[in-house]
């Protein structure tokens, strides 16, 4: 089974590369990974969960990423098991630049399958894996939006709460600090003066 496709991304061919060769950022890029460490340089185990059907398999695996011709392009091997079948996909990755500023990631990919997982109908797999690589590519955009300091949450479409006093609540607050000031002073007044009468009455 094969899929490909690609996406423009509003950032240089050196940023996406650091991307998606970032150890932290990898896991972020991969729909269901529950866990992924590096083991060498640019090879990694891990876990990831995927919906296959009507059954969700956790596939426990190995991910190796070939530099072929950095940072144009490079090809990786992906490799999941469980007790009831396994998942193996290779693939190529380029980045076209298209200026300082965009690049295209084009990507192709073969995959296949055994026992529980190849049940399926080859339409489903083709659903399945489509689906990954949209998800992917979407992780990748926030990941380079985080990068390029563009990204915002939903919440920061909701207009933020005022943090400016309007007038009648200045007005409140400055009476409130004028009758505490005129507290103080009254009670150093009342200090003082207990002070003298016990220095008079001393003397």
């Amino acid at each position: 089974m094969n899929i490909a496709g690609q996406q423009t991304y509003a950032a240089g061919r050196e940023v996406l590369w650091a991307l998606l060769h970032d150890p932290v950022v990898l896991p972020h890029l991969l729909p269901g990974c529950q866990s992924l460490v590096a083991t060498s340089t640019d090879q990694y185990h891990g876990a990831i969960t995927i919906r296959i059907g009507q059954v969700m398999e956790t596939l426990e695996g190995d991910l190796l990423l070939e530099p072929g011709a950095p940072p144009r392009s490079f090809s990786f091997h992906a490799e999941g098991r469980n007790p009831d079948g396994a998942l193996r996909c290779r693939g190529r990755i380029a980045l076209q630049a298209e200026g300082p500023d965009a690049t295209t990631l084009t990507y192709e990919a073969e995959f296949e399958t055994d026992g529980r997982p190849a049940q399926v109908s080859s339409r489903m797999h083709q659903t399945i894996a489509q689906s990954f690589a949209r998800r992917s590519l979407e992780a990748l955009q926030k990941q380079v939006d985080i990068r390029t300091r563009v990204y915002t949450t939903t919440t920061d479409r909701q207009p933020a709460p005022s943090t400016s006093l309007s007038m009648p609540a200045v007005e409140r607050l400055v009476m409130r600090r004028r009758a505490v000031a005129v507290v103080v002073m009254a009670l150093s007044l009342l200090l003082v003066r207990k002070r003298l009468d016990r220095r008079r009455a001393r003397s």
